[in-house]
């Protein structure tokens, strides 16, 4: 499906005024990290400063096994937003993921809105995210590489949203071939891949099948937190629509 420049900044504009106004979290579904309990050692024989959490990552050097992901980019905030995140995650030695750039694939001028990032976090990774439906055209127009060239990124995330598409006004259903496009992919960019959900999760027999084409890094993005289901049924009109939504909000 093809959408304006102004129809997809606009949605960008609603989810992040729908996540920041509206309690969009999962209700009754949790991570289920509550039935997982730390057993305590009260002998640990360890002094606490000689405590070390800090990991490489992408070939930096991170004080926590923390990434901030993708919130925005392209919309007229997008640029500010990424700024404070950048300065945040640079002072804090966390990694760093951006929205969506396929605003800037339509755009030129929503480049600097991601590019940000980097100027103001030289010193974490920076993470590219793009739709797994809209990666077969982007590949197609050649002008991928030269964008995370620009954009200054470490890497490059495909997203896998079929259901918030599915739920999402004007959503983009076409996720037939998207295995392929992953594949051609890898072929095509030297920079690594990583594949992650948004928030409903990936099933063992998909970690596997992305293994099988070549992904080596996923981010599963389980069910427990922000509820996409939840954010598209905010923005629906149809009654019976916003009723489907309502179905899948756990």
């Amino acid at each position: 499906m093809n959408e304006s420049k102004n129809e997809i900044e606009n949605r960008k504009k609603d989810h992040l005024k729908i996540v920041c106004d509206e309690d969009v979290n999962y209700q009754r579904v949790s991570t289920g990290f509550e039935d997982y309990h730390f057993i305590h050692n009260a002998l640990p024989e360890i002094d606490l400063k000689d405590v070390d959490v800090s990991t490489d990552f992408l070939g930096y050097q991170l004080n926590l096994p923390l990434m901030i992901t993708s919130m925005g980019g392209g919309e007229n905030q997008g640029k500010s937003l990424n700024r404070g995140l950048a300065k945040a995650a640079n002072s804090e030695k966390v990694a760093l993921g951006l929205g969506s750039i396929r605003p800037a694939l339509n755009n030129p001028k929503a480049i600097s809105s991601y590019a940000i990032a980097r100027e103001y976090a030289p010193d974490i990774p920076i993470i590219a995210n793009l739709g797994a439906a809209q990666l077969s055209s982007s590949l197609a127009s050649k002008n991928l590489s030269k964008l995370l060239k620009d954009i200054g990124v470490d890497a490059i995330s495909i997203h896998l949203n079929p259901l918030q598409e599915a739920l999402q006004p004007g959503g983009d259903t076409s996720f037939k071939g998207v295995g392929r496009a992953i594949e051609i992919l890898i072929d095509t960019i030297s920079l690594p891949i990583i594949v992650k959900e948004v928030g409903f999760g990936l099933s063992v027999n998909v970690v596997k099948r992305l293994q099988k084409i070549g992904i080596e890094w996923v981010d599963i993005a389980g069910a427990g937190g922000t509820s996409w289901a939840r954010i598209e049924e905010k923005r629906i009109n149809n009654k019976f629509y916003k009723k489907v939504a309502k179905e899948f909000f756990e």
